[in-house]
């Protein structure tokens, strides 16, 4: 590659590296290698050949610090074909001091969105501050660029709703489409310069997990009525032989009562005898006053 690129050989880089990236792209989703000259001017697009010679220092950050570093450089970026996670490394001769020119690879963050939405269930989308596609050349609009989305008629929606705005803090909002009740969330999208160039949306359909808790609602309530009857149950038990025992007590001043406790418990039986005998005794002690 070094040679090829130190060379010019273009035709020749061509034929080399097109193998390798058609196999990147079926096994990886990688669909960008570029190669770059030590002027940091696009010298192989392998995925568009004919596409070359623009000056990349003006847009592409990540392609200077590579050059000035002669380090490898990561993260996300614009290019002309869009927004993609990208790597780029420098490109040294065989001395391995002279920087011959660059090389690049990135993936389709369309890709990395379906993978995430088949893991999570949550739909994702990239939605891009237009300014920043003006230097790239990609045509720009008023509003906000949708760009990678797993369901792009609704994320369409949900940004003409006008609930989604730039910002640099987390946010949060409801959103109901087709009977379905949604929670998106909103976080700032950052690249590789750190400058916040859109949001990441996710979606999040609810309404399931609100239909479990309305049903657990409906059991919880139901459990708590029950154990309201039960709890009414034991008092009432409780309460009924403790009027009795009153009874009993008030009985000694005159006519003995010898009901039997309405309770099964052993103790309230206990108890229920004590008094009765108690207030036998009382009933005896006056009878002879």
């Amino acid at each position: 590659v070094g040679s090829l690129l130190q060379a010019g050989a273009r035709d020749a880089l061509q034929r080399h590296a097109k193998p390798i990236f058609d196999r990147l792209f079926r096994l990886a989703g990688i669909d960008v290698v570029h190669f770059h000259d030590a002027g940091m001017k696009s010298f192989l697009r392998v995925w568009e050949p004919q596409n070359f010679g623009q000056d990349l220092s003006i847009f592409r950050p990540m392609v200077v610090a590579a050059n000035h570093d002669r380090q490898t450089q990561k993260g996300l970026e614009l290019g002309i074909r869009g927004l993609s996670l990208r790597a780029v490394s420098p490109v040294l001769a065989a001395d391995g001091q002279q920087l011959i020119g660059t090389v690049e690879v990135g993936v389709n963050l369309q890709a990395l969105a379906d993978l995430a939405k088949a893991a999570s269930g949550s739909d994702f989308a990239l939605v891009l501050d237009p300014r920043y596609l003006k230097a790239t050349g990609t045509a720009a609009t008023a509003g906000l660029v949708l760009d990678a989305a797993t369901d792009k008629t609704l994320f369409d929606r949900i940004i003409a709703n006008g609930d989604v705005r730039l910002s640099r803090d987390k946010m949060v909002f409801a959103y109901d489409v087709d009977k379905r009740s949604l929670t998106v969330q909103s976080k700032p999208l950052i690249d590789y310069s750190g400058n916040m160039i859109g949001v990441i949306l996710t979606v999040s359909d609810v309404s399931a997990l609100e239909a479990h808790y309305n049903r657990s609602f409906v059991t919880l309530g139901s459990l708590f009525v029950a154990g309201l009857l039960i709890v009414f149950s034991i008092i009432a038990a409780v309460v009924r032989p403790l009027r009795d025992l009153a009874e009993q007590v008030e009985a000694g001043s005159g006519t003995l009562l010898q009901s039997t406790p309405a309770s099964g418990l052993s103790d309230y039986r206990r108890l229920h005898a004590a008094v009765v005998a108690a207030a036998s005794g009382l009933v005896s002690t006056r009878g002879k006053d």
